[in-house]
């Protein structure tokens, strides 16, 4: 592994000047040089005051253990590539603030205990009670601030940096706590009980997103910058939840789910999502500007009732963007790439359109004026998640839930090409819109899913665009501005003569039995074409995550090969007979750029053992394709 070498240095000077004597060294830093003194302030009070006892100590240890995390904190932003900037873009998206979520609690935590005894009318032996139990608190924080800080340093300046900033801490307070622990925990057990927690929380929390249970104080930011992205955070486990379900829909319906399909959805998710990363610093930015300049209230950030205001106004927002996408037929052609799918599960939910966001951030301008960006943005994402989940036939009715919630029952209706299913259950997370405005329709008759035209194809820019090709020659060959207007601005079925959206009559009926698309491939393509795509997905999960760390030619580049890579595994599954060449070319221009130019796969972009597994994937696929050429040329 390399060693960022500017970060391991001026951490190591941090190191060596917190545990000498001498008052400096010519070549540290200011930060470095604060951050040593409140060290070594801290040291030489816990060698003062072995154990804490009183008010006084107790506050003062609370005080110095509080600045010394801050410091740590500010060095940090001085491990990060150069420019101020930068420096401080990548320490909100990996840094010591937030990282698990835990950090930040913790020095709010040492903030509180500071204060603990003030106004204190306690007896002596509750006072003495109250002591050892702050003693243990102390113990479990200390164990929280080692592996907090450490895989904070991880995420900013490597593995080196994070090994030493955990023997940092250990140093700082490893005898004392031993003996202050000792009546307690165990410092090992609790150490290694304290990271597995933490993992399980972190996990916990994450899927709680899926299904709109969250707290909202952890869900609660002042600015933009600090909100993390819940989908990508999220995003590791879809594979793992899809799979659960294609054995529950084996195991409850005997049947199984297409594997082509699939992939396709991924790939279209993969896409959306990428398309997030290059564009997410503009997106937002007539939000901002409408909520600094012309907001009607301030409603404050870190209020509850912003929070529950933010829920309801953005699932209202999605409400009628949904509808719009349905009844408005230029933001159709879009939109139909969420309904080209002809089956029905968790993976549905990642088809999205890669141009709709653009539209639908203009769409969601009239609550700038209202809600603050950042509760905006949290519950745009969780809404987005909240709806990943519905996309199922593994779960039927959730009783009295049904009448308030948006569930998969209410979702599938919404899915269907049924006559009785056109254009209804629009709502994200709550229902109750669909019944208040008339859109509400409950599952009857057997769903057939899909669009009421089916694309029948398995390519990622046909599925994405084949619909404007065809919005086009319907809008030259309608004759009068009135009529071309109407064809863009009308619902996707009108013609002249027929009501805005159209006649239901002209819905075609549902054929029996239902012919799907599909193309005869080898198992083994399918599963290549999966393996690959979900490679890529890691890709773009560790892009996303260090997106404000990197320049734009990695983030345009590293675009345009998921992009390159999405429509190549799309082509194979439909057999095109110059696939396997491109997949060639693919691999090959990986591997030469990745070697000789571009070091994708040494700059931290994918942990290390992902990257030993990505170019061995990709020597291989190398090796495959040529069984592919051959058997597309004897077919």
């Amino acid at each position: 592994m390399e060693v960022n070498w500017y970060c391991f240095t001026r951490l190591f000077i941090v190191l060596w000047g917190s545990v000498s004597t001498a008052s400096g060294h010519d070549c540290e830093s200011d930060e470095s040089m604060v951050c040593r003194k409140e060290i070594t302030a801290f040291t030489k009070f816990k060698q003062k005051y072995k154990y804490p006892n009183d008010d006084f100590t107790l506050k003062e240890m609370c005080r110095l253990q509080l600045l010394v995390t801050d410091c740590l904190t500010s060095f940090a932003k001085t491990c990060l590539i150069e420019g101020e900037q930068e420096m401080l873009k990548k320490l909100k998206k990996f840094g010591y603030l937030k990282h698990s979520k835990c950090l930040r609690n913790i020095t709010s935590y040492l903030d509180e205990c500071s204060k603990e005894y003030e106004n204190s009318q306690k007896t002596l032996e509750e006072q003495e009670g109250i002591i050892n139990n702050f003693k243990q608190r102390t113990c479990c924080l200390y164990f929280e601030n080692i592996n907090c800080s450490a895989n904070a340093t991880f995420g900013t300046c490597g593995e080196e940096a994070s090994d030493l900033v955990r023997d940092l801490w250990t140093l700082l307070g490893g005898t004392y706590l031993n003996d202050l622990c000792e009546p307690y925990l165990n410092v090992k057990h609790t150490l290694l009980r304290s990271q597995y927690f933490d993992k399980m929380d972190d996990a916990l929390e994450t899927l709680g997103t899926l299904v709109y249970i969250v707290s909202p104080n952890k869900t609660t930011f002042e600015k933009v910058e600090e909100v993390p992205s819940y989908v990508i955070e999220v995003a590791p486990y879809f594979v793992f939840i899809w799979l659960l379900e294609v054995l529950i829909i084996r195991i409850t319906k005997k049947k199984t789910i297409r594997l082509n399909d699939a992939i396709v959805s991924a790939s279209q998710g993969l896409l959306y999502e990428s398309t997030k990363v290059v564009t997410h610093t503009w997106q937002l930015a007539g939000y901002i500007y409408i909520y600094t300049n012309w907001r009607l209230v301030d409603l404050p950030w870190n209020s509850l009732w912003t929070w529950w205001i933010a829920v309801f106004a953005v699932d209202f927002l999605y409400y009628w963007q949904h509808r719009a996408c349905h009844e408005v037929n230029f933001l159709w052609a879009a939109h139909q790439v969420h309904h080209s799918s002809e089956e029905y599960n968790l993976l549905t939910a990642l088809r999205q359109s890669a141009i709709l966001n653009f539209f639908l951030s203009i769409i969601a301008l009239p609550i700038a004026l209202v809600i603050p960006p950042s509760a905006f943005l949290v519950h745009l994402e969780l809404n987005t998640l909240y709806q990943f989940w519905i996309h199922t036939e593994a779960v039927q009715s959730l009783g009295p839930l049904e009448y308030i919630l948006n569930t998969a029952s209410h979702h599938r209706v919404h899915h269907g090409r049924n006559r009785y299913c056109i254009d209804k259950n629009y709502g994200g997370l709550l229902i109750i819109w669909d019944r208040i405005f008339g859109t509400f329709e409950a599952e009857s008759n057997k769903v057939i899913y899909g669009l009421t035209h089916p694309i029948q194809s398995f390519t990622l820019f046909y599925i994405q665009f084949s619909c404007y090709s065809q919005l086009w020659r319907r809008f030259v060959e309608m004759e009068g501005w009135k009529n071309k207007l109407s064809v863009l601005f009308k619902g996707p079925g009108w013609y002249p003569g027929t009501p805005r959206c159209g006649n239901i009559e002209d819905i075609p009926e549902v054929p029996e039995p239902v012919p799907k698309f599909d193309v005869p491939v080898p198992v083994y393509w399918k599963l290549y074409a999966f393996f690959h795509t979900n490679l890529l997905l890691g890709i773009m999960i560790e892009l996303s995550k260090g997106r404000q760390g990197f320049p734009s030619s990695i983030l345009y580049g590293v675009f345009m090969f998921i992009v390159f890579s999405l429509t190549n595994l799309g082509m194979l599954l439909e057999k095109r007979s110059y696939a396997p060449l491109l997949e060639v070319i693919r691999c090959a221009l990986y591997i030469a750029v990745d070697f000789n130019f571009w070091p994708l796969s040494r700059m931290s972009l994918l942990p290390q053992d992902y990257k030993i597994i990505l170019l061995y994937a990709i020597r291989i696929s190398e090796h495959e394709t040529f069984f592919m050429c051959k058997s597309v040329k004897e077919a």
